[in-house]
């Protein structure tokens, strides 16, 4: 085979050269643009955070350039420090909710929360300079919490190493105190943006029932009930005190963005699928137990349990009510009955969630009647729990006569609260209840407008309305309108009259003072305001049909 001649190979490698000297210088200027330019938007803004993920480093060091979540990042252009700090500082951001970046010489303290970048302080970037850190913080702990415990909120935190009480246990599907007591640590700050969002974003129920106080909240240093590593939270209506608080349970906060504003944008669809259990926000997980506040606050508490018995039903559940005078819960679901001539038919069955059970492949609901009995698939009495009819908590939720807003439909009680955050958190999150469970949505709609018009007050509008009714010929006076009816083509007898008498009515009716917006804000009321979220509701529905 003949060689090509050097004169003509020469050329070539110098054309592949330019060519890749070209891509080269291509891939640069893009990656530049995407690395520094304003005019790169939302892909610049995720390309210099994948930088700062992998990296370690920002390009930019502005608002969203940086991953949030990262503990200590390092500008470009910054001093070269021992590794040592280097891990104390990344530790340090990491235990506290915060990010370090090391700009220069200094270390720039930063928390981002309610959709902000928030520089808290600058040290040096020394072992002395990140010594003074923990005061620094802890004066903006010590301002915010004192910020939440006046005005509208008057909520209360816990302090380091405050007794909160006895840790209980369960002993024999009975919960019962031993003696090992609980003690609670002092909020991040971090935490107490995630707890203001929550409270602007449940009004009324950021504030205890009839108390001058508002709720408490106690950062547990131990599990509240021993060996339950489920629960991230819970609501109490009487701490130690007597004041409506809720427990946060060790390490459930750690991961989680502050607020709903701080949740990534490219995130929101994949959120929302979740079918409402996205307790990816401390604002979002807390306005689940201010939702609880807002029970307590109309009535679910009482002695007599009126308001559970009226609410159990509207949420899908039957409550039973045991001889000693304890209450449990049994979910309603629907069962499609197909006989052998092709004709089908529905019926109503009744399951109770078993806490006692193994539950490592997940909740099971047993099949009971209505007095608690266990039952068979062919419904007939079993012997014992593991002999009864079991059906996943996937299939309980798909066939419930009252579908949930969420995966965790337990009792009455949690299926409003679910509902209730979805609601009052608005937007996305109220449109997604409205499709899956629009029962629900009518049903929290309701009762939310209903604690408005009890924290803030309605009016009670009379209004004179006429009423069309039909009336007898020996009702026919001079005040009556006549319409006679066609004549028969065999006449019998006199003809008859169709006669509609006008009269007046006085209707009395509540027009609310306050009234909650699609977006989950409490606006004054006003017929444009009501309006717009009836055309928010039409929209959502046609566009789910």
């Amino acid at each position: 085979m003949d060689k090509i001649p050097d004169q003509r190979r020469m050329p070539a490698l110098l054309r592949l050269t330019l060519v890749t000297l070209g891509i080269i210088f291509s891939l640069l200027i893009v990656l530049s643009w995407l690395g520094f330019a304003n005019s790169a938007g939302e892909y610049g803004r995720a390309f210099r955070r994948t930088i700062s993920t992998q990296t370690g480093f920002c390009l930019t060091c502005k608002l969203n350039d940086i991953d949030p979540k990262l503990p200590f990042v390092k500008a470009l252009q910054s001093e070269t420090i021992d590794n040592e700090l280097v891990l104390k500082a990344t530790a340090y951001g990491e235990a506290n909710g915060i990010q370090i970046l090391l700009q220069g010489n200094q270390f720039e303290y930063t928390l981002y929360a309610a959709g902000e970048r928030l520089v808290l302080f600058k040290t040096a970037a020394t072992p002395e300079g990140l010594a003074q850190a923990p005061d620094l913080l802890n004066a903006l702990v010590d301002q915010k919490i004192s910020q939440l415990a006046q005005g509208p909120h008057r909520a209360g935190f816990s302090q380091n190493n405050e007794l909160v009480g006895k840790q209980s246990e369960r002993i024999k599907d009975k919960l019962v105190e031993n003696n090992q007591s609980l003690t609670a640590r002092k909020p991040r700050l971090n935490e107490l943006y995630g707890i203001e969002a929550a409270l602007n974003s449940s009004v009324p129920s950021n504030v205890a029932p009839g108390s001058k106080f508002g709720v408490k909240f106690y950062f547990l240093q131990d599990q509240l009930y021993k060996g339950n590593k489920d629960a991230a939270a819970y609501y109490v209506y009487k701490d130690k005190d007597g004041r409506a608080a809720i427990y946060v349970a060790p390490g459930a906060l750690d991961k989680l963005w502050p607020t709903e504003a701080d949740a990534p944008a490219w995130a929101v669809k994949q959120r929302i699928s979740k079918d409402g259990v996205y307790y990816d926000t401390i604002e979002s997980l807390m306005m689940h137990e201010l939702a609880h506040n807002h029970q307590s606050r109309m009535g679910w508490d009482d002695s007599d349990k009126k308001k559970l018995s009226e609410m159990a039903p509207l949420t899908g559940f039957h409550l039973f009510r045991a001889e000693d005078g304890s209450t449990a819960f049994f979910i309603k679901v629907k069962v499609v009955n197909n006989s052998t001539d092709g004709q089908s038919s529905e019926s109503i069955e009744f399951y109770r969630l078993e806490g006692g059970l193994d539950h490592s492949a997940g909740k099971r609901w047993l099949r009971v009647n209505q007095d608690g009995q266990w039952l068979t698939e062919n419904g007939l009495p079993a012997p014992t729990a593991e002999a009864a009819k079991a059906l996943s908590n996937s299939q309980v939720k798909e066939a419930a006569v009252v579908t949930p807003a969420s995966n965790y439909f337990d009792t009455p009680a949690e299926v409003e609260a679910e509902a209730m955050k979805l609601y009052r958190l608005g937007g996305p999150s109220r449109r997604l209840l409205l499709l899956k469970a629009p029962v629900l949505y009518r049903l929290v709609e309701a009762e939310d407008q209903n604690e408005i018009n009890l924290r803030f007050g309605a009016i009670r509008v009379k209004e004179e309305r006429s009423l069309i009714t039909p009336v007898e010929d020996s009702a026919i006076d001079s005040q009556t309108l006549l319409f006679p009816k066609p004549a028969s083509p065999n006449p019998v007898g006199p003809s008859q009259a169709t006669t509609i008498q006008a009269a007046t009515k006085a209707i009395e009716r509540l027009e609310p003072l306050y009234i909650r917006t699609w977006s989950g804000k409490i606006v004054p009321y006003s017929k444009e305001a009501a309006k717009e979220i009836f055309s928010q509701e039409v929209l959502t529905i046609k566009a789910g049909e």
